[in-house]
């Protein structure tokens, strides 16, 4: 696996998926990560490794946390500009407003039950989430924010 840097492929939206399915996913996403030990990377969509469905990884504290079939459900009216890089755009360093906090919904899985989970985060981690959500809908880095080089 390696990351996905063509940006007709990342922009399609990506489909919701099962809990069978997003296991597998999120396991792959992790060994990728663990194998490639890229410094400084917070976050990754899995459609950034060419894996199917709605799954994130999320830097939050020393360790990654995966969300499957995220959902933003709030936004902050507060904004922050941040300059943001991207694994599947490199060498670009782009500026782009978002929102200082937000509330997301999530699939839960558990013993023998589904459920949602809803979290609310805030500064680099909202913003993180925020990136990578783009990922899932089709959005690049780039297409509409400013290039900063």
């Amino acid at each position: 696996m390696r990351i996905i840097t063509d940006l007709n492929h990342l922009r399609n939206k990506c489909s919701e998926v099962s809990y069978q399915q997003s296991s597998k996913v999120a396991l792959k996403m992790v060994s990728w990560l663990k194998n490639n030990n890229i410094d400084g990377t917070l976050g990754l969509a899995c459609n950034q490794l060419g894996l199917g469905g709605r799954v994130i990884l999320v830097k939050i504290g020393n360790r990654f946390q995966h969300f499957v079939n995220p959902t933003i459900i709030e936004l902050s009216e507060s904004k922050v500009t941040t300059t943001e890089q991207c694994l599947s755009v490199p060498d670009r360093e782009v500026e782009v407003e978002r929102s200082v906090s937000l509330t997301m919904a999530y699939d839960t899985f558990g013993f023998q039950n589904i459920g949602t989970g809803i979290g609310k985060y805030e500064g680099q981690v909202a913003t993180i989430i925020q990136h990578e959500i783009d990922h899932l809908n089709g959005v690049v880095i780039g297409d509409e924010e400013g290039v900063v080089r």
